[in-house]
């Protein structure tokens, strides 16, 4: 029976299947798409460009069931298939890449919404990293249908990017682990660091900026300056051993440096030292330096219109969270008692003018400017206590009311205007005219 419906597949079906390799069921080893299948695939599909809609609706169609039945397994193999026709010189270009971006879509936000592992999203990233390397603005621009469906996709990345302590994924109704928790936001922060370096954002429709902001700066938010003042001094130290490391030459394994307890000189000595806790507490770090160079993507760009947008966003959320949301730090513990939300609001205004080009670094001041002069005047709490207090206490200094002047009316037939009576009744101090 299974030869015959085999026999009764159309083609493209059997080339999809013989890309899987046998497994056991519910598999959890890493696996790979067998590489003969899987290069007459990507052959079959560059020669048959009519062929890759049918492809992509087979591949989505899978993947679903797959999901549905938890095997991760297959959709490993699935996402493997996919980045490797995106890579492809004729599948990826912008002509062949408009007839199966859709399924793409479709296929990453089914795993994002539907699986309870968090290996399978981790696996998605690497798709989606393809995918923005190849996205084409044109075909963002052009159709509705298919920029709704990349929006979507990438609000589900910023909901995993964002911080929460009620992180929950698939259909799940107990949150994650604190360690889950802190893989997410990475996979996250990831896919957010894919779309602000794709050609895409530089379109205008292609601007998600108001929905990756609030979740990269979610993972940068502290009491003070000097919690981002930590963090940029650990992204300066790992940026200058990242070129010390590609000057070098390749270290043999055999020569590689340990201590007299065998640990590594090149490994972080608080990981290796520390309690659970610790290590929570750098793995908490390493996500916050993560959204840091996120943060600095969004402004080292030559498009002012995109360091503009930017600059707007990051005031929006200072404006929203700049009294009530104020989470404790590990580095907060050696600042000052005083809680200096404007400090840290300050020097990360301070890191994003330092990555902006020097030619450009006027547009940070003109929109703060903007945005500030549309802003109500509003006493704060304190302020409004004092002015309710010095009134209590001198009722004679308080400004008396104006006197109502009614023009035209007659005296004593206030009521043929409905503004002149109602005055008339609140306030006796009226004189007609």
């Amino acid at each position: 029976m299974d030869s015959v419906r085999q026999k009764l597949r159309p083609k493209h079906q059997l080339l999809v299947l013989k890309c899987y390799p046998r497994l056991p069921r519910n598999s959890t080893a890493d696996v790979n798409p067998n590489g003969s299948e899987l290069s007459y695939l990507l052959y079959y599909a560059s020669t048959r460009r009519s062929k890759l809609q049918k492809v992509g609706t087979f591949l989505e169609r899978k993947t679903t069931n797959d999901v549905y039945k938890a095997q991760s397994a297959r959709v490993f193999v699935t996402l493997q298939i996919l980045t490797a026709l995106l890579e492809n010189k004729v599948v990826g270009s912008a002509n062949s890449f408009s007839l199966i971006a859709p399924y793409v879509l479709r296929t990453i936000s089914g795993v994002l919404l539907n699986t309870n592992d968090i290996s399978l999203i981790e696996a998605s990233l690497r798709t989606w990293e393809v995918f923005c390397k190849h996205q084409d603005p044109a075909t963002l621009a052009a159709d509705h249908e298919y920029q709704e469906l990349y929006e979507l996709v990438v609000r589900q990345w910023s909901e995993f990017a964002y911080k929460s302590n009620t992180k929950k994924i698939g259909k799940s109704t107990t949150p994650v682990t604190v360690p889950d928790a802190v893989r997410l936001r990475e996979a996250g922060l990831g896919a957010i660091k894919a779309v602000l370096v794709s050609d895409a954002l530089s379109s205008e429709i292609g601007r998600q900026l108001s929905g990756t902001t609030p979740a990269i700066l979610s993972n940068l938010r502290g009491e003070n300056a000097l919690y981002l003042s930590h963090l940029q001094a650990i992204s300066q130290r790992n940026e200058e051993e990242e070129k010390e490391n590609a000057m070098k030459r390749r270290q043999s394994l055999n020569t590689v440096r340990t201590d007299p307890g065998g640990n590594s000189f090149d490994s972080d000595a608080r990981a290796a030292a520390g309690t659970v806790q610790d290590a929570d507490k750098l793995a908490e770090e390493g996500v916050a330096i993560m959204a840091l160079d996120c943060l600095k993507s969004m402004f080292e760009t030559d498009d002012r219109a995109q360091v503009r947008s930017a600059t707007n966003e990051v005031l929006k959320y200072l404006l929203r969270y700049q009294l009530d949301n104020r989470p404790e730090t590990s580095v907060s513990q050696q600042a000052p008692p005083v809680n200096d939300w404007t400090s840290w609001a300050v020097k990360l205004f301070e890191i994003l003018t330092a990555c902006t080009a020097v030619q450009d670094r006027y547009i940070l001041l003109v929109t703060a400017v903007e945005s500030l002069t549309h802003l109500p005047v509003t006493l704060g709490p304190w302020a409004a206590s004092a002015a309710h207090t010095f009134n209590r206490r001198y009722p004679s200094l308080r400004p008396k009311p104006h006197r109502i002047v009614c023009y035209g009316c007659p005296v004593g037939s206030c009521t043929a205007h409905p503004a002149c009576a109602s005055a008339k009744r609140s306030t006796p101090d009226v004189t007609h005219i």
